[in-house]
């Protein structure tokens, strides 16, 4: 009975010491706040990078899967996955029409 009991104890006193599911997502929900937060920021200053407006704008230029967009290169690098990602984006995410002016 006491190896029970000094093991049940072991366990609890090691429970207190080990961060819980809510300290970790609260640790988890305030890192995205302050990432979403940081982004807001920058993007309503308009402090985007000019990769960023390029990206978004061969985009909204060319299809997807076109060569003029997956095999552009920009700066000396080849980036298909960073076009596709905004293509992708920029496609899923039009505002044309479906706001009043």
């Amino acid at each position: 009975m006491a190896v029970s009991t000094t093991l049940l104890e072991r366990e609890s006193a090691s429970a207190g010491s080990c961060p819980g599911r809510r300290s970790v997502l609260v640790i988890a929900l305030a890192l995205i706040a302050i990432q979403v937060t940081i982004r807001g920021v920058l993007a309503f200053r308009g402090e985007f990078y000019w990769d960023d407006l390029i990206l978004i704008g061969r985009a909204g230029t060319y299809p997807l899967l076109s060569p003029e967009m997956l095999s552009y290169d920009h700066d000396g690098h080849l980036m298909p996955g960073a076009f596709a990602v905004a293509s992708l984006v920029t496609c899923s995410h039009r505002c044309n029409g479906g706001l009043p002016h």
